[in-house]
């Protein structure tokens, strides 16, 4: 197998990047290479009550080397995910097919007497690129004339991460993203240590003011397929993993109303890679990039609504503190205004909100209902949801509904049925489901069954499920070994948690000394 990279460890290492960002979990097969891409800001047009946006993208692929290994799909990658952000998304597009380090930066300096304030911008890259961890601890893209090492120890002929990123920071429009695909990607993402998550933002469910809130304040947002880790370029006439899934991803998102970088990057967490949103040059607030925001006065549809609220929510607990949750009833404004919004769709007969308004009650998290309303909600969900899955043959909220019991919102009436719900609920889609069947397993006293469901949501990348195993192998090492468990490091999950964005496993690693 080829990789977009080559590692030079401690005594003369490089590490040889790969600039290809939003990378697939599959199995990679004979034929195929490794590199990395980066994304860029995008530029849109939308005119929206005022608000004059438009969208631009600089896609940059990069296949041909005089000095390196050929790659097999990168300009076959941006030529079709231009094709998807053109037609379904109304960007301008240009692309850059094996630039020298020149032309792409003059290119990317052009934009900046294009674009104006309320503009959006995307810069993708696609191709081969380096690291260096001994002189310069700084990544590097590879383009079409770069020298090898031996030619060029300085790395003159390379090009900084940090030009680009300068360049794309002082570009005058509002929000301006790289997406970047690439082997140890993570050095893209200058603020990952931020722990931000782009799911906590204020969304306003008109698309219009939604829009114009988002463009208020300065973003710059990267999306690396990984940290600093290699990622495949795919075979030959195919894509590679990660340009598949965001081809996939945005042409599934093309007809919501509102679709932003946080939207796209939920949909590639089961990639092996863990593709990372985070921030870097001057970004204030806590604005998300937007790809979309429906040009028309129409509302968002409940169940668009829903999601966001849904993905809002787990975000707001990731950046919580482990103070608050030494506290019964945790009120902050965020979760507050969630679950004010969760209340006003279920008062109004929305199933799916009742169960979350609910939950949020149940849990304590910035909503206090009377007995009586938390009984109705909790009895419409179940009904609901026992009927869709048991009598149509549904299993839509099946998750939902195992929850319902497995949570201890209701009483379980069938340890035997509930668990047979649990299996049929567990999903590499939403590795959330993982969580609540380890929970209960635990609350079971079935510690191998936990161990093995937090292990695979953890694998997929799920913050909870990380934290939830670290804690448990903390706990338990002596019994998990007794049961033939090896690799127990309880530290190494609390790190992936704390790199995922789970604040309380920063506060737990900061009190306890454990550093990267």
């Amino acid at each position: 197998m080829l990789y977009r990279s080559t590692y030079k460890n401690q005594t003369s290492q490089k590490v040889l990047f790969l600039l290809y960002i939003l990378f697939a979990n599959i199995t990679i097969s004979v034929g195929q290479t490794d590199r990395s891409i980066v994304v860029n800001p995008a530029y849109e047009h939308e005119f929206q009550k005022g608000v004059n946006s438009k969208k631009y993208a600089l896609l940059v692929g990069t296949d041909e080397y005089d000095n390196f290994t050929m790659l097999n799909n990168p300009i076959h990658d941006v030529e079709d995910i231009g094709k998807v952000l053109s037609e379904k998304y109304g960007f301008t597009i240009n692309i850059l097919r094996n630039p020298s380090s020149n032309q792409l930066l003059s290119t990317l300096k052009e934009y900046r007497k294009k674009l104006k304030r309320n503009d959006r911008f995307l810069l993708y890259i696609a191709g081969h690129g380096t690291y260096d961890n001994i002189f310069y601890k700084e990544g590097f893209l590879v383009m079409k004339e770069t020298k090898n090492e031996t030619e060029d120890p300085n790395l003159l002929t390379y090009l900084p991460f940090q030009h680009v990123k300068n360049i794309a920071d002082n570009l005058p429009s509002q929000q301006v993203m790289l997406m970047v695909d690439v082997c140890f990607g993570g050095a893209f993402n200058e603020n990952i240590q931020r722990n931000r998550s782009a799911s906590s933002r204020n969304y306003h469910w008109n698309a219009n003011v939604f829009l114009q809130k988002q463009l208020k304040d300065k973003g710059r947002f990267v999306l690396s397929s990984g940290r600093l880790n290699t990622v495949p370029d795919g075979a030959f006439g195919s894509h590679s993993p990660f340009a598949r899934d965001l081809i996939k991803a945005l042409e599934d998102n093309a007809s919501d109303s509102i679709v932003t970088a946080q939207k796209l990057q939920l949909e590639l967490l089961t990639l092996s890679s863990n593709p990372i949103l985070g921030y870097f040059g001057e970004t204030n607030g806590m604005s998300d990039f937007v790809f979309k925001a429906r040009s028309s006065s129409s509302k968002v549809n409940e169940k668009e609504r829903i999601d966001l609220l849904v993905n809002m929510y787990y975000g707001n607990l990731k950046e919580l503190s482990l103070e608050f949750f030494k506290q019964r009833f945790i009120n902050t404004v965020a979760l507050q205004k969630i679950a004010d919004e969760f209340h006003d769709m279920a008062k109004n007969g929305n199933v799916e909100a009742s169960f979350w308004v609910a939950y949020m009650n149940h849990r304590g998290h910035g909503i206090r209902l009377d007995a009586n309303e938390k009984n109705r909600f909790i009895q419409l969900a179940y009904d609901t949801f026992y009927t869709e899955h048991f009598e149509n043959m549904n299993d839509e909220h099946i998750l939902l509904l195992t929850m319902l019991q497995s949570e201890g919102m209701m009483k379980i009436e069938n340890h035997y049925r509930l668990q047979n719900q649990i299996t049929s609920s567990l999903s590499e889609e939403h590795p959330i489901s993982y969580y609540y069947a380890g929970r209960y397993c635990l609350k079971q006293s079935k510690l191998k069954h936990a161990y093995v469901n937090l292990l695979k949501g953890a694998k997929k990348g799920n913050a909870f499920c990380q934290f939830e195993l670290s804690f448990l192998i903390y706990r338990e090492k002596d019994k998990l070994e007794n049961l033939g468990y090896t690799d127990l490091n309880y530290k190494d999950w609390l790190l992936e948690a704390s790199r995922n964005g789970l604040r309380k496993a920063t506060d737990v690693m900061n009190s306890q000394g454990i550093t990267e």
